[in-house]
């Protein structure tokens, strides 16, 4: 691959703008199979009836496409000899079975992947699997061997972190928000889980019991869920706690959606109802316990 060129007797002026962003966008050292160039966030197993599947979020920390290619391609080599199973059931159903499909997600940074602004996605489906080869690949623009990638627009992902890197505010700034709608947050639910326990004690009617869980729906939605938020994000050392910070509130609203105008349309069932709702109380507290977890090592 010849590499692009600067006549000497340039001047460093917007003429050359365009040779220094080629020269600046090719790789100034050998590409090798020696070094990795990429680094795991997460790995997930998303296995379906007759496929297993993953998917994973890695770090490449180089813009270059060609070493965004490398990465990507050791990334998918090194999933394929990986064995991974989201639950017992999982296990059982595949055993030692390694993957069919494996789906990946690629970021500059972990700022990136907070607002799940990828660089690149790519997939990998085995052809002697009938399951995977029927997996959708979406909109590709490029490959590695038998990898098919899409690589973000430049522009676009750029436009985006410039604007994501605007909303991110300080450490102190994030655990003031955390203080300010976590509590409130807490209270209604906790309101609801002392409504819940008088119903189930008889102690409240049902027609009391669901006005006045509706009512607890309309507050959490107007003061906490349409506010939490605030339109910013935490830097990178929070984001263990800003990730149990968005899951509580949003735990919090699937309690209270199973008692808005439009819940009450589709959960008629009681017991199908209740089924839910012990579901969404546990899993909310659950994750607030985490979550105060990971804000007292921040304090």
């Amino acid at each position: 691959m010849s590499q692009p060129k600067i006549v000497l007797s340039k001047e460093f002026s917007s003429e050359c703008k365009v040779e220094l962003v080629e020269l600046a966008a090719k790789p100034q050292f050998s590409l090798s199979l020696k070094r990795d160039y990429y680094s795991t966030i997460t790995i997930q197993d998303v296995s379906m009836a007759q496929a297993k599947r993953y998917t994973a979020k890695i770090l490449i920390l180089y813009s270059n496409d060609d070493i965004i290619r490398l990465g990507i391609y050791q990334a998918t080599q090194n999933l394929k000899a990986v064995v991974e199973h989201h639950s017992d059931r999982s296990a059982m159903k595949w055993a030692n079975q390694k993957p069919h499909v494996i789906t990946l997600f690629v970021y500059q940074d972990l700022d990136d992947w907070a607002q799940n602004n990828w660089i690149a996605r790519s997939i990998w489906r085995d052809p002697n699997n009938s399951a995977a080869r029927l997996v959708p690949v979406g909109t590709t623009n490029d490959f590695t061997a038998d990898v098919q990638i899409q690589f973000a627009d430049y522009q676009k992902h750029q436009a985006w972190r410039q604007f994501a890197l605007r909303q991110v505010t300080s450490k102190y700034e994030f655990i003031k928000k955390v203080e300010r709608w976590y509590p409130l947050a807490n209270d209604i639910v906790k309101q609801a889980l002392h409504l819940t326990q008088q119903k189930n004690q008889n102690l409240l009617l049902e027609p009391n019991y669901v006005q006045k869980m509706h009512q607890l729906a309309t507050s959490y939605v107007e003061q906490v869920q349409h506010k939490f938020d605030e339109g910013t994000t935490g830097p990178s050392e929070v984001r263990d706690a800003e990730m149990k910070y968005v899951q509580t509130i949003l735990n919090g609203g699937n309690i209270f959606l199973l008692f808005s105008n439009r819940g009450q349309e589709i959960w008629t069932d009681g017991k199908q109802r209740d089924y839910l709702l012990n579901k969404y109380i546990r899993q909310y507290f659950e994750d607030a316990e985490m979550l105060e977890f990971e804000l007292k090592k921040l304090r």
